[in-house]
């Protein structure tokens, strides 16, 4: 029994088909995407990446979100950990313009702050800065990049 359980457990991901939470990417440097889409989520990204990741103490975030979401309160809770915050805007209508998060940010007072146009132009921006990176926000946002990283 306790085989079977262990078996689900290791096979889930590739059961449900779900992804994105707390995914490790790349080891060297660090990449990890998270599907949490509210101030919790990240929060519990944020305590989690400070307990199993104590030699990084800074992370850039590849971040964008939907409109109706709690920007300032998702925002708030990275913000210790956060090195650079690299806006973007999933494609979709309800995602939040990157110019918002960047002013949201701003007010917050974020100290490095990059605004991309598209997704794609984030996550290449991510990679070639070769930081350990955090692309969290929404599962589109999520579902995007993948489909650029995968190229």
């Amino acid at each position: 029994m306790n085989n079977s359980i262990e078996n689900g457990i290791r096979l889930a991901k590739e059961n449900t088909k779900l992804f994105g939470r707390i995914e490790i990417l790349r080891k060297e440097p660090a990449m990890i995407i998270d599907v949490s889409h509210n101030p919790a989520g990240l929060n519990a990204l944020t305590e989690t990446l400070k307990l199993h990741y104590l030699h990084i103490q800074k992370w850039n975030f590849v971040f964008g979100c939907m409109a109706d979401k709690d920007i300032a309160g998702m925002l708030r809770e990275i913000k210790e950990i956060c090195n650079e915050l690299i806006c973007c805007s999933p494609k979709i209508e309800r995602a939040a313009k990157t110019l918002v998060i960047n002013e949201i940010a701003l007010n917050l007072g974020f100290s490095y702050i990059k605004q991309c146009d598209t997704v794609k132009d984030a996550v290449e921006y991510a990679i070639k800065s070769d930081k350990p990176t955090i692309i969290a926000g929404s599962f589109y946002l999520i579902e995007e990049a993948m489909n650029c990283l995968k190229k």
